[in-house]
């Protein structure tokens, strides 16, 4: 469960690369800005990143929702629905996996009013706890629109093993941290230029591509860490809201550094 390095990213998806094709969202196929700009972005967004993913280490609402993905993946592990109602997520006869990531969400949501003060932090949380899940469910091309309790137990077991949640938390963690660096990339290079993009369609599309290729890469740092710490804290003593907490500050800390080197590589 040690800090495992990546190696060098591929040359496609080196960070500048990446907010090189923020620079195209004008539609016209040409920079707006300039190399030395785009470099100046780069460098400032990653280092805003870094304070933002230092602050949100204390944010209740990203430390209950990591928990929450936890349940829902042991309740996977345990099987039958009892476990999914003690975390308030009801499924029936004809549920689908659709609507057991809405109540999952609902549930959440709930939760949060009750325990924590609403973020923005917290809301990058849910909808990166809620891409993860689809993703996951998705991987092995289930019928994520059946509705059946049999396809639900057959999502929830994609999650419920030490790989699947390994995968699930690379998942979470990098969507969580594409969603960071796309605010902060927007509102730099908006301060740097002075000027608004009007992106086209296809062209934002393919930023948010290669920013979640470059996310699923950079977290690959915490993959094995969130499967292995899964799998031996619920053996050793079960996992509880404060064992996760301190998962989450550790995997923060790795992604951080997992910037840090990238910069480092870029900039050097």
């Amino acid at each position: 469960m040690g800090h495992t390095r990546l190696g060098k990213i591929p040359k496609s998806e080196k960070w500048n690369g990446v907010v090189g094709l923020f620079a195209l969202l004008g539609g016209e196929g040409t920079h707006p800005f300039d190399e030395q700009i785009i470099g100046k972005v780069a460098a400032l967004a990653l280092d805003a990143a870094d304070e933002g993913l230092k602050k949100a280490t204390n944010d209740k609402g990203l430390q209950l929702t990591f928990y929450a993905l936890t349940q829902l993946a042991l309740a996977g592990k345990h099987k039958g629905p009892e476990r999914l109602s003690e975390l308030g997520v009801e499924i029936g006869d004809r549920s689908s996996v659709l609507s057991l990531v809405s109540a999952f969400q609902d549930r959440l949501d709930q939760e949060i009013d009750r325990e924590a003060r609403r973020t923005d932090v917290s809301e990058m949380a849910q909808k990166a706890a809620v891409a993860a899940l689809l993703a996951s469910f998705g991987e092995e091309s289930l019928p994520i629109f059946s509705e059946s309790r049999e396809s639900v137990e057959e999502s929830l077991g994609l999650i419920s093993s030490r790989g699947g949640f390994a995968r699930l938390g690379q998942r979470f963690f990098a969507d969580f941290m594409a969603r960071f660096l796309n605010f902060y990339v927007s509102r730099i290079a908006a301060d740097q230029t002075g000027s608004k993009l009007t992106p086209s369609i296809s062209s934002v599309s393919e930023f948010n591509h290669a920013l979640d290729r470059h996310c699923i890469q950079s977290a690959k740092i915490v993959k094995e860490f969130c499967g292995a710490w899964y799998s031996k804290t619920e053996f050793e003593r079960g996992i509880d809201e404060q064992n996760a907490e301190g998962f989450v500050a550790v995997a923060l800390k790795k992604l951080r550094a997992e910037l840090a080197q990238q910069k480092e590589g870029e900039y050097a």
